[in-house]
């Protein structure tokens, strides 16, 4: 009987470390998926600082050249020639750090497009002014390059769009975690203190009222 009663006790206390053990190693799991998807947000906004600091870099090149061929005054290259320094820093920044495949190749495509229109537009367009050339000022060449910047603004807006989407994703994401994180505590502490109670009151009945019978018969 009393190899019974140890068998039982001890059946019954692994099971309450186990539950106690599993309630917690769940928790954990979820504070780790917690600190994860926390860490991805804070660098989807990492990128977006970055995507928005090329724009708007390429947002002075574009005002600056323009203010050069309306005015011919050398101040307004002034920012033109600091975007232009700043430019291939910023673009190769937001290269590395975009970690997403996807945008990856959108990173890839602005960072070609930004060098392409300084190359093959703003440097000609500049050079153009200094000589006085009529053509820098022509209707044509007006309208091509609002067309290109427009064209790099959509690639922006399309990339700031989709980290977007992934910033709120990932963030639904932590929000669930936490959630299950929450759901899982409540259950295991529910878990261990019932089991706890159901333990305590099998020990009253298996020993310690056995024990008084017989305390009260001697």
């Amino acid at each position: 009987m009393r190899a019974g009663l140890t068998r039982r006790v001890t059946v019954a206390s692994t099971g309450l470390v186990v539950l106690i053990a599993g309630a917690f190693v769940v928790l954990l799991l979820a504070l780790d998926s917690i600190r994860e998807s926390g860490a991805l947000a804070r660098h989807s906004r990492t990128e977006l600082s970055a995507a928005n600091r090329l724009e708007k870099l390429v947002v002075d090149l574009e005002t600056g050249q323009r203010g050069f061929v309306i005015t011919h005054d050398e101040g307004f290259l002034a920012p033109w020639h600091e975007a232009r320094r700043r430019i291939p820093a910023a673009g190769e920044q937001l290269l590395n750090i975009a970690d997403d495949p996807g945008q990856h190749r959108r990173a890839a495509r602005i960072v070609r497009s930004v060098a392409s229109y300084i190359s093959d537009y703003s440097l000609p367009l500049v050079a153009a002014a200094r000589r006085r050339d009529p053509a820098a000022e022509s209707v044509r060449v007006t309208v091509r390059g609002k067309r290109l910047v427009d064209a790099l603004r959509a690639r922006f807006n399309r990339y700031v769009n989709s980290e977007r989407d992934l910033l709120t994703a990932r963030q639904a994401d932590a929000d669930s975690q936490a959630h299950a994180a929450t759901v899982a505590a409540s259950i295991g502490l529910a878990g261990s203190v019932a089991l706890i109670a159901l333990f305590a009151w099998y020990l009253v009945r298996a020993i310690v009222l056995p024990v008084r019978r017989a305390a009260g018969m001697a």
